[in-house]
């Protein structure tokens, strides 16, 4: 399955949020209706149709029209976002899983070799829903 990466938030929930809506409404879906609804109603989806009107090359505009397809088709999934879980207020006050002996530990978010310090939201719930409140996006502590 290929990851996209490149998708900002905003893109990512406005498609997310159409797919649903659509879906609920209409049933299946083909990917040629997502990409005309994209490129034609300018109103609806002002974030992925800004992605596609500001791609000034064919080989941008195929990759979207691709991203899409792949997504709708199954053959493609965004890049789940990932969390360090701050319990502690302090260096030393996240959220580590030894996983070697499956040990939870608090540590630093320094990744050693048999250490998980990275989660996906969905493996926050796995672990424990009342840690979900303190998870925080690795991208906002700069790493």
């Amino acid at each position: 399955m290929r990851i996209i990466k490149d998708w900002s938030e905003d893109e990512i929930k406005e498609f997310e949020n159409y797919m649903s809506v659509y879906k609920s409404s209409h049933g299946d879906l083909s990917s040629m209706v997502v990409i005309s609804s994209v490129v034609n109603i300018t109103g609806s989806f002002p974030n992925l149709h800004d992605r596609y009107a500001v791609n000034d090359n064919n080989s941008k505009d195929n990759q979207f029209a691709q991203d899409i397809v792949d997504l709708v088709t199954g053959k493609a999934k965004f890049e789940d976002k990932k969390y360090y879980v701050k319990l502690m207020d302090e260096r030393e006050g996240y959220l580590n899983i030894d996983t070697i002996h499956y040990d939870n530990c608090l540590g630093s978010t320094r990744h050693y070799s048999g250490i998980k310090t990275q989660f996906t939201m969905d493996e926050i719930k796995a672990i424990d829903e009342r840690y979900v409140p303190f998870a925080v996006p690795v991208e906002e502590m700069g790493e």
